[in-house]
């Protein structure tokens, strides 16, 4: 048990813990106090209350544990509410308890770590306005120090970002023509139906970032499928009459890259 105990306050000390890591941490932190006081035949109103108040402790991070591997962060807001009713409880009944300096430690590691848990539930719950929330072992997975995707703050930026997508590439198509018709130098008509498929990607990315999606991954395919558009004629040379256009897609599929890439978490 001590080696477990050590074990997992290594983890949460040493870098980088995972939801899963701190919800057990939790665990192992207020276990040994309770196994040593359930061992005594007699104890007091207020040692029975704050070990009442650490078992309570215990077992919502045994849920949380449970929970963490098939849910999102907003399925599991009973969890984390009973947790922080849990951690409350034990900031008001713990000094009942006579422990010895390592236990005060321990428990004490304990109630941070539920209030830090807390927080970075709540915050993936909420971020991206509710619609980026990890699944099952990705949140479990998901650092204690969550961080935001770069870029878009809410499903408005990325919608802003679509539509100017959408609106340059409209341009790029139309400037593909001359007064008297194909721009000639482009490299053929090819190029005008690569034009107009981008045209038409651009269009289905900003459809799929109007907000009718529950998570913003949904729009995924939509980028991927804009992406491999403006790949096909990434190459032609625009010229001055469509190269701030160009410039303008490329730069915003720069940033919807590492938009979609996992969070820097």
């Amino acid at each position: 048990m001590r080696f477990l105990l050590w074990l997992m306050l290594a983890t949460i000390a040493l870098g980088e813990p995972t939801l899963l890591d701190a919800s057990k941490a939790i665990d192992a932190s207020v276990m040994p106090v309770l196994l040593r006081y359930g061992q005594q035949p007699e104890l007091t109103w207020g040692q029975r209350t704050a070990l009442d108040d650490l078992d309570r402790l215990n077992k919502a991070a045994g849920k949380l544990v449970a929970a963490l591997e098939t849910s999102t962060p907003s399925q599991i807001r009973p969890q984390i509410t009973e947790l922080d009713v849990a951690r409350r409880r034990v900031n008001a009944s713990l000094q009942l308890l006579t422990l010895t300096e390592d236990e005060q430690k321990s428990v004490e590691g304990a109630l941070v770590g539920a209030d830090r848990l807390s927080l970075a539930v709540r915050h993936l719950a909420d971020r991206f306005d509710g619609r980026d929330q990890p699944f099952g072992p990705a949140l479990a997975n998901t650092p204690l120090e969550p961080t935001d995707r770069p870029y878009y703050d809410s499903p408005n930026d990325l919608l802003r970002e679509a539509t100017s997508i959408r609106f340059s590439a409209e341009s790029l198509y139309a400037s593909a023509y001359s007064p008297w018709g194909w721009r000639p130098g482009l490299g053929g008509p090819f190029v005008l139906q690569d034009l107009a498929e981008l045209a038409r990607a651009s269009r289905d990315f900003e459809d799929a970032c109007l907000g009718n999606y529950a998570n913003v991954l949904q729009t995924r395919a939509a980028y991927d499928r804009l992406r491999r558009a403006y790949d096909r004629v990434s190459y032609v040379c625009y010229g001055p009459f469509a190269g701030f256009e160009a410039h303008q897609i490329e730069r915003s599929l720069e940033r919807l890259s590492r938009f979609y890439a996992a969070p820097a978490e």
